[in-house]
């Protein structure tokens, strides 16, 4: 039991792109509170030291801790060598939404197509397209949305059909000009053929699907493919003769055509896309639309019809504490100059006051002393710190604001200051703690 996201398709970034992929990678999993962990043994306790996600040696990343969700779920891993991500159980919150964000990266750089599914459902992937671009700067567009067809191939091939039932909403996802309207009457013939059918059966004052100026010209192919199918099987012909016109190669199909004129099947199926051409016969002939598909469909020779789809413009940046639901306040660790991290007046006005607390320390530490003081105070505020603040704060022990740090943080605890993480994460980060402490 549990969540678990899966990755329909092949990953296969380019090998000369998965340097740049990985450090793409591990930016995103990082802004998006993934965090690696070291477990440190001292003093009889078991502090955990946060720092961001990295390869090893062996060109391999991974992780199980995310900072905004405080908690631990099944380990994600990258791999910059083949270019793959992979996960586990991935829970409902900050863990989940940061590791589906690296899937949809990894989908953007792939050359092939591949969807992305929680629990088998179809993940819609603009709002982390979005995050995406804000993090990282790029301009990636929401094009894959537009691939109806690609998509429920796929989730049928996976067996996941079932959970995804309607996908016409993706078309909301993109301008209307960007829409490819192969792909949305091949999804339609595949899905909804009886309402396409229908609809396409209707006079022009009803027709309901392709409101646009080349209705007609869809209709009266439709219609021509659907007399032709009717003619050959009410003169005997069977579906297997008519699976032969359907894989028949242009070619072979061209010289029917020249010999037989346009009122062969030759000629009908070249009007139609081939999930349409499949889904009319396959109801003509009372066969299953996805058996007929699986056994001829990548066969089928296809006649571009529609005029291309328009440019996706690139996804708007979405924010972090959009996309995760997080407050400013939470994200002292990832404030940087920008201006990005706006605190809250109740937040600047405590980092204020904690300021003039740590300025008025006097009491020092002798050296054998600060390392077990540091390690206690840390374990007194829940058992995590950064690992590079830890490890700078023993280089620099002898420095008084780097022990009234330190004895600030046991004062907080003491008094059970309920925002002492955020305390934490302001020593973690160098730039707000110079900004805040002055060191």
């Amino acid at each position: 039991m549990g969540t678990f996201a899966d990755y329909i398709g092949e990953m296969d970034v380019p090998e000369n792109r998965r340097a740049e992929y990985a450090r793409q990678m591990l930016g995103l999993l990082h802004a998006g509170g993934m965090m690696s962990v070291d477990e440190v043994g001292l003093f009889g306790h078991r502090i955990r030291l946060l720092y961001p996600p990295e390869l090893d040696e062996a060109g391999r990343a991974w992780g199980c801790y995310n900072y905004f969700e405080n908690d631990f779920w099944e380990s994600w891993g990258l791999n910059a060598n083949t270019g793959t991500i992979s996960s586990n159980k991935l829970g409902g919150g900050a863990f989940c939404t940061a590791t589906l964000a690296g899937y949809v990266l990894t989908a953007l750089y792939s050359r092939s197509y591949g969807v992305i599914t929680v629990d088998g459902s179809y993940v819609r992937e603009r709002r982390f397209i979005g995050w995406i671009n804000g993090v990282l700067g790029t301009q990636f567009t929401n094009e894959r949305a537009t691939q109806l067809w690609e998509i429920e191939r796929l989730l049928h091939k996976d067996g996941c059909g079932e959970y995804n039932k309607d996908l016409t909403g993706l078309i909301q996802d993109v301008p209307t000009a960007c829409a490819d309207l192969e792909q949305v009457e091949s999804y339609l013939a595949a899905c909804f053929f009886e309402e396409f059918y229908a609809d396409m059966s209707a006079t022009e004052e009803n027709v309901e699907v392709y409101h646009k100026e080349d209705a007609i010209g869809v209709r009266s192919c439709f219609t021509h493919l659907k007399r032709t199918l009717s003619a050959l099987h009410e003169n005997g012909g069977t579906l297997e003769e008519a699976k032969k016109y359907l894989f028949m190669p242009m070619d072979e199909r061209s010289a029917v055509i020249d010999e037989q004129g346009g009122s062969t099947l030759a000629f009908s199926y070249c009007l139609v896309s081939p999930a349409l051409a499949v889904a009319m016969t396959a109801r003509e002939f009372g066969a299953d639309f996805w058996t007929l598909w699986d056994e001829l469909g990548a066969d089928i020779p296809s006649v571009e019809r529609f005029p291309p789809p328009q440019p996706c413009p690139p996804v708007e940046p979405v924010s972090t504490q959009e996309l995760f639901g997080v407050v400013p306040d939470d994200m002292a660790y990832y404030w940087q100059p920008d201006g990005k991290v706006q605190f809250s007046d109740e937040m600047t006005a405590w980092m204020q006051s904690l300021r003039a607390e740590l300025d008025g320390i006097t009491d020092t530490v002798p050296p054998e002393k600060f390392l077990q003081m540091m390690v206690d105070a840390i374990a007194g505020a829940g058992n995590y710190a950064f690992r590079d603040m830890f490890y700078e704060f023993i280089a620099r022990q002898t420095e008084p604001k780097v022990q009234a740090a330190v004895l600030l943080l046991n004062r907080l605890n003491g008094r059970d200051e309920p925002n002492v993480r955020r305390y934490l994460a302001i020593l973690g980060n160098p730039a707000l703690r110079e900004k805040v402490f002055g060191f």
